[in-house]
């Protein structure tokens, strides 16, 4: 092509002219972008295959392995913050740019397919929380000192081999309502025992002033305790019609699953309570209300005014309140008819108060005991936040109106002396509610330690004449 151009050029006197003065004027140098004629671009495929060959990617089950290792070393809790530092020491430590070189999907798809690595070391949580500050508060989860206090309390530390340790893996999950101790959020068993050994090593310090009842039964308790696994509960097969007949004859705001020793007897055959319910309650008039996760207290929906005052009629503090918290919960709290449900109460109160004798009323708060006591009941029976809002209208002010506002306030307490779950509630609801007396009354618990044994010692002989 090169000697056509010349002999082309060559042979037309303008054409040469315009030749030379290109090369006078143009530069030499090759370009940049020339394609020699013995090599050829490289295609995309062509600069992968190259890099595969320079670098020799690891098997599936080596990468497994190392994240194995690296999971098994981890001496604090798993977070989200420590599977990305993983995943980039990962792609280190294989001399790859990044987890998709190594063609075994994103590192997320790798650990959904290899979730058992995560259960092994994490159990079923991962935190996304960056520090250890992050998982105070967040429900019923315990600190790790908490923990290792609870591990110290269960004995001795022989090994901290998974096996020796079962009893204390059992406890755990007795205590703390977890399937697994690694649910906790605080590493596996195994770590946490081997901490525990070396903080005692180093500080040497005594055991917290808390103790945990079932660290102290571990080891004597640890074949009862797993014996959760069973088709039956403790007495053997129990129908459904049995179970549904143990919870209806609950009384009314009674704990459901301690009135039928549910774990016991019907959850190995029948399941959660909660669920229980949700499956067969209906058309019995069995309802339940859960005032904390896992905590059901036994209401109706066979319920109303009519229900709520033949109770109070009868002075029945079990009945009255249920009926009272039922017909909220059916109602609403902001349209349950309390000013009807009041008027009740003043009623009963009233003819109450009438059958009393009151020939010593001015010097003697009990004359007015029966009516008190009534009222009382009822406070403790129903739930806090409940009775929180409930007080005022449909307790206190038809109390008030019978014996005079101030007057029913110092009644209440006086009688309620007698009863420490009387007086604490008074106390809970002075605090909460600004009652003065209530609140004088709760301020004389903060005297020195020597006036509390004092009293605790004249209640002990008191009771023994």
């Amino acid at each position: 092509h090169v000697q056509n151009f010349l002999l082309q050029v060559s042979c037309n006197r303008l054409a040469t002219a315009l030749f030379q003065l290109a090369i006078c004027g143009g530069s030499l140098a090759v370009p940049q972008d020339l394609v020699p004629k013995n090599k050829t671009a490289k295609t995309p495929e062509q600069v992968k295959t190259e890099e595969k060959a320079s670098t020799s990617l690891p098997s599936e089950a080596k990468v497994k392995q190392y994240l194995k290792e690296k999971l098994a070393s981890q001496n604090s809790v798993i977070t989200l913050a420590h599977m990305a530092s993983l995943e980039k020491k990962l792609t280190e430590h294989f001399s790859v740019k990044d987890f998709l070189s190594l063609e075994l999907g994103s590192f997320l798809e790798f650990l959904v397919k290899h979730i058992q690595l995560l259960r092994d070391s994490a159990g079923s949580t991962l935190i996304l929380g960056t520090n250890s500050m992050d998982l105070s508060g967040t429900g019923f989860r315990p600190t790790r000192q908490d923990v290792f206090e609870f591990i110290k309390q269960c004995g001795d530390i022989a090994s901290t081999d998974p096996d020796d340790l079962a009893y204390m893996e059992v406890a755990l999950r007795s205590h703390y309502r977890v399937r697994d101790s690694r649910d906790l959020g605080l590493g596996t068993l195994t770590m946490l025992a081997g901490m525990v050994q070396r903080q005692k090593a180093l500080a040497g310090g005594g055991l917290s002033q808390v103790y945990y009842e079932s660290a102290l039964l571990a080891k004597h308790g640890q074949s009862s305790a797993e014996g959760g696994l069973e088709s039956v509960g403790c007495l053997g097969e129990m129908s459904k019609e049995q179970a549904l007949a143990g919870l209806l004859s609950c009384p009314l705001l009674e704990d459901l699953s301690e009135w039928s020793q549910w774990e016991l007897i019907f959850k190995p055959r029948h399941g959660a309570i909660k669920d229980f319910i949700e499956r067969n309650a209906a058309d019995t008039g069995l309802a339940a209300l859960e005032v904390m996760p896992g905590v059901l207290l036994r209401i109706t929906t066979n319920t109303g005014d009519k229900h709520f005052s033949s109770a109070a009629d009868a002075l029945d503090p079990v009945a009255t309140a249920g009926h009272l918290v039922s017909v909220v919960v059916a109602d609403g709290l902001a349209n349950a008819p309390t000013a009807l449900l009041a008027n009740h109460m003043q009623s009963a109160l009233a003819a109450a108060v009438a059958k009393e004798d009151l020939s010593q009323a001015d010097e003697d708060a009990s004359c007015y005991g029966t009516a008190a006591t009534f009222l009382l009941s009822c406070l403790t029976r129903i739930p806090a936040r409940t009775c929180q809002a409930l007080l005022q209208q449909v307790f206190l002010e038809p109390f008030s109106r019978v014996l005079g506002q101030a007057r029913s306030k110092q009644v209440l307490m006086a009688v309620a002396q007698s009863d420490p779950r009387h007086m604490n509630c008074l106390h809970r609801l002075g605090i909460l509610l600004g009652i003065t007396d209530w609140v004088r009354d709760y301020q004389k618990k903060l005297n020195p330690p020597e006036q509390h044994n004092h009293n605790t010692c004249s209640a002990h002989v008191d009771q023994t004449k």
